[in-house]
């Protein structure tokens, strides 16, 4: 299960982005949450995305799946005729892209930091 995820320098995001799966203060659904004591968080059993066409949308799913291509196909590496970094600015394009994604597994949480 994803508990969060963020995105700097990658395609459409410029500045640090953060998705989180973690739920918030409302009281009204707390019993469909997801709740793990020992790490004292309740996540969302479900979560939408949305906003107007060129908002990043797509990027964001495009980030998701670089990762899962890296967990899960190593042997493949990362390389890419195209730049992942934030094309409109001079200074950003030779900087490294960061992907950080928090995953829920079993009884373990893990952070996976990626430079690209």
């Amino acid at each position: 299960m994803i508990v969060s995820i963020t995105i700097k320098n990658w395609m459409s995001f410029k500045d640090k982005t953060f998705f989180t799966m973690e739920a918030g203060k409302e009281k009204s659904s707390r019993s469909t949450l997801a709740d793990f004591k020992r790490f004292r968080i309740k996540l969302l059993p479900i979560a939408a995305i949305f906003g107007s066409n060129g908002s990043g949308k797509s990027n964001f799913i495009k980030a998701i799946s670089f990762v899962q291509r890296l967990l899960t196909e190593p042997e493949k590496g990362v390389f890419s005729s195209k730049p992942y970094a934030f094309c409109f600015d001079e200074k950003l394009r030779n900087e490294p892209s960061e992907i950080e994604i928090q995953l829920m597994l079993g009884k373990y949480v893990y952070s996976y930091l990626n430079f690209s």
